[in-house]
């Protein structure tokens, strides 16, 4: 009869206090979802409507999560997505590869009038971007993204890390490989990456969906060991139609190969710890 009564008590407190583990269980289809949303919402802009796009991504942000990476300019529509991958990192981490399918436009010929007509813009072929959107479960049942979502090529890299962003970094080596970098980047957005892609890897680049306009920064973690590989977080500013530029932040491996760095892996970063 205490026996009984004891397993009744423990039921009871587990009741009240669930194991934390079961209770953080978390249905993959949600880091599928929140994407498909983000991604709607993300990769439409208007200059004309700077607020609606705010009100949007306000609503799909973590908590403190600086995501939007646009810089204000030039009209852009979502007409759809696309999820093609969705990559587990931890239990309430993913990184959700989407293809999306966007109408950008170009500038009108003459400003709006003062009686109210706007200028029309005219719309460009469309074309579809392939993205990296980092999403979290958060509790309570709710996903939101961690990080800025990141335009990539077809087989960007896994997990990588985000051991830059939490050491200090390697000043003199982060100072000495930026113009190296840049040059890496600017054969990505093009797609050219026969002569800079590391040998075995096996991403793709962005096929001109975009042009380098800057690197705003590279840091690089302290090097871990002697494999002749470095890992760093570099902050790009994309060039698309329309005078629109849009920042994205990526986790990216160089590795030396006879005194020249090669890119070997890249992807976006996924903000915040693992």
């Amino acid at each position: 009869m205490l026996v009984g009564a004891a397993s009744m008590i423990d039921s009871v407190r587990t009741w009240l206090r669930p194991d934390p583990i079961a209770e953080r269980q978390v249905d993959p289809v949600g880091f599928a979802g929140t994407a498909t949303v983000a991604a709607t919402d993300y990769f439409a802009w208007d200059q004309e409507d700077k607020p609606s796009r705010t009100t949007a991504l306000d609503r799909i942000a973590e908590p403190g999560a600086d995501i939007d990476g646009w810089n204000g300019a030039g009209k852009q529509r979502v007409d759809g997505v696309a999820v093609l991958d969705v990559n587990r990192f931890a239990r309430e981490l993913a990184v959700v590869t989407v293809q999306v399918h966007v109408i950008p436009f170009t500038k009108p010929a003459a400003p709006s009038q003062p009686g109210g007509l706007k200028a029309s813009w005219t719309a460009l072929p469309a074309r579809w971007l392939t993205a990296a959107i980092p999403v979290r479960s958060l509790p309570g049942g709710r996903f939101a993204l961690s990080g800025r979502p990141a335009l990539v090529g077809q087989g960007h890299s896994a997990d990588l890390g985000n051991d830059a962003a939490t050491e200090p970094p390697d000043a003199d080596f982060s100072a000495d490989t930026t113009v190296v970098v840049s040059k890496l980047l600017t054969a990505y957005g093009t797609g050219d990456l026969e002569f800079v892609r590391a040998a075995g890897a096996g991403f793709l680049g962005l096929d001109g969906a975009a042009e380098l306009a800057e690197l705003d920064e590279w840091r690089v973690a302290p090097k871990a060991d002697n494999s002749g590989v470095r890992i760093g977080t570099a902050t790009v500013r994309w060039r698309l139609p329309g005078d629109a530029t849009l920042a994205c932040t990526y986790r990216i491996a160089i590795s030396d190969r006879d005194g020249i760095w090669l890119l070997s892996a890249i992807t976006v970063d996924a903000g915040g710890p693992r």
